[in-house]
C-alpha cells in the first residue's frame, strides 16, 4: 500500500465533508416530509383561492406576450 500524501488526505477531507452535507440535507429534508401534512398544496391556506379574498383567478402572462420578439413597453 502506497504511502498516504497530501493530496489523498484532501481528497479524503473533501469526500467526507461532501456525505456529510448530503446527508445532513437529506436528514434535514425527509423530518420536514414526515412533520408536513404531503402533497404540493398543504393546509397553510397560504395558496390557492382562499388567499385571494375575490375569488377571481391569478393574473397569468399571456404566451402570445412570451413569445413575442418585441421589448415590452417602457
Amino acid at each position: 500500500m502506497p504511502p498516504l500524501d497530501w493530496q489523498l488526505i484532501v481528497v479524503a477531507v473533501a469526500l467526507a465533508a461532501a456525505a456529510a452535507y448530503v446527508a445532513r440535507r437529506g436528514i434535514g429534508a425527509w423530518r420536514s416530509a414526515r412533520k408536513s401534512s404531503g402533497g404540493a398544496c398543504s393546509s397553510c391556506k397560504s395558496c390557492g383561492p382562499a388567499a385571494r379574498p375575490t375569488g377571481q383567478p391569478a393574473n397569468f402572462v399571456p404566451v402570445d406576450v412570451l413569445q413575442s420578439p418585441e421589448p415590452g413597453p417602457k
